[in-house]
């Protein structure tokens, strides 16, 4: 049996897995998601960071705002925490691509709100950091979950200097083998998201290439 086959097969088990009160926690959420996202991500250079890591994109807006407001003394600067970010390395350089975040099922209305919210701004600070550091004009495709239900949306960064950000598709983890047949439309819009992260990954690479030689050179 192939790693991919048996990588896959391992995923589909994981659908008898699910509790049947629907109160599993955010990081049991995110493995069953992440077993199937693994496969979609081997045959790329894209990278998988998880484990709530921080955005350097977050960190760098968080600097700029506070030069600009005169909070630069009062304290250490920090990036948001992020469940998942999609990025690529050259080296020690890293450029991030997405920000994409998950909650578990058991939760208000408003923590959900203050996640997309979030997700929002981290995503318009990567949009930013490409756009400002590299001066390239681009697009992020990320997720936001909340249990086994998620959205797939884009995001860009409009001539008017405001971000926008459209659903793309609906995306489920099936809570039972069943119910296998309705990963379809999830899995379209993942490949669709695979597409467009490898289209940024290109450009990510010669990003790198580019400033890794340029420093070399000096």
């Amino acid at each position: 049996i192939s790693k991919n086959a048996g990588s896959t097969f391992d995923s589909v088990r994981n659908f008898a897995r699910w509790s049947s009160s629907k109160d599993e926690s955010e990081l049991t959420i995110y493995r069953r998601f992440a077993a199937l996202f693994d496969i979609l991500l081997d045959s790329t250079n894209i990278e998988m960071i998880d484990g709530e890591n921080t955005s350097e994109a977050t960190k760098v807006s968080i600097d700029i705002n506070r030069s600009i407001f005169g909070l630069g003394e009062q304290s250490s600067s920090y990036g948001r925490r992020i469940d998942l970010i999609l990025g690529v390395s050259h080296g020690k350089k890293r450029v991030e691509i997405s920000s994409n975040e998950w909650k578990r099922n058991v939760v208000s209305q408003e923590v959900v709100q203050k996640q997309q919210c979030k997700n929002l701004r981290t995503n318009a600070c990567i949009i930013q950091q490409i756009m400002t550091r590299y001066k390239i004009n681009t697009s992020v495709m990320a997720m936001d979950f909340v249990g086994s239900c998620g959205c797939l949306y884009m995001m860009k960064k409009t001539q008017e200097q405001v971000f926008i950000a459209k659903p793309v598709a609906r995306l489920a983890t099936p809570y039972h083998v069943d119910h296998i047949s309705a990963l379809k439309p999830t899995l379209n819009a993942l490949f669709q998201m695979k597409v467009s992260q490898q289209c940024l990954l290109v450009i990510s690479v010669f990003i790198l290439f580019f400033y890794c030689n340029l420093v070399f050179s000096h």
